[in-house]
């Protein structure tokens, strides 16, 4: 009986080296020198210099949703394409689609008059208003109007084709911007804003911001800065007739 089991320890010992994990030296050992100096001289992920347009989601984006949770903060130019549901985007330069056909920016403009009106009021059609405006009611900006200065509402702003605020345009009423139209920033509305196709908020090293509760954005829209909306903001892709083809 002690033969028997003094030949199952020996067969145990003989076979227990094979069963148990290969040494880490060893590994490394057996790995050939070249690709161990490629190994270590490798730099880690993340040390080279990150891109300006590197894209950082805290809480994520759902694609089936088409919905980005949380804030999303890039420090140079970020694309968006439609459709997307969001609550607040900050970069150097946003583009929702295609924004090939958008006009450059505009900047703030200060001449140091002040303009009063009670009531409604209308800015016809390719006049331009020097100085700061305010209205104690609805402001309609027509085609190609343009105000140098700030504008401020207590109702609604709407912005004809082509229409320019070289300033900020604060509304306590909803916010139309049209196609074309350009504002320097800020923009702030208590209510709702709309982005019309290739309109452009703020300008390149000039950025601003666009806040609402509700924003609806349409391709093709350029914002500089950041678009928060404490109830949502929509991107919607263009269609029909004015739906582009996404450049290469």
């Amino acid at each position: 009986m002690s033969v028997l089991l003094a030949l199952a320890i020996a067969l145990l010992l003989a076979v227990l080296p094979r069963l148990l994990p290969t040494p880490a030296t060893y590994v490394l050992a057996a790995v050939p020198a070249e690709a161990m100096a490629q190994a270590m001289g490798a730099k880690p992920p993340g040390s080279a210099a990150r891109p300006d347009n590197l894209l950082y989601f805290p809480v994520g984006l759902h694609p089936a949703e088409r919905c980005l949770h949380g804030p999303l903060v890039v420090t140079g130019r970020v694309r968006i394409r439609p459709p997307l549901q969001f609550w607040r985007i900050s970069a150097g330069e946003i583009r929702f689609g295609d924004c090939s056909r958008a006009p450059a920016g505009i900047q703030a403009i200060s001449v140091g008059r002040r303009h009063a009106q009670a009531g409604e009021y209308r800015l016809k059609a390719g006049v331009c208003l020097k100085g700061d405006l305010a209205v104690q009611g609805d402001l309609y900006l027509e085609r190609f109007s343009s105000v140098l200065g700030s504008v401020q509402a207590s109702g609604g702003v709407w912005m004809d084709e082509g229409a320019e605020v070289a300033g900020a345009v604060i509304a306590h009423g909803s916010v139309r911007v049209g196609r074309r139209s350009r504002i320097a920033g800020p923009l702030m509305s208590k209510r709702s804003i709309s982005l019309a196709r290739e309109c452009v908020i703020g300008a390149w090293q000039a950025p601003t911001s666009v806040s609402a509760a509700r924003v609806r954005i349409h391709e093709g829209c350029k914002v500089y800065g950041q678009v928060s909306a404490e109830e949502g903001a929509q991107v919607n892709a263009l269609a029909g007739a004015d739906a582009r083809p996404p450049p290469l």
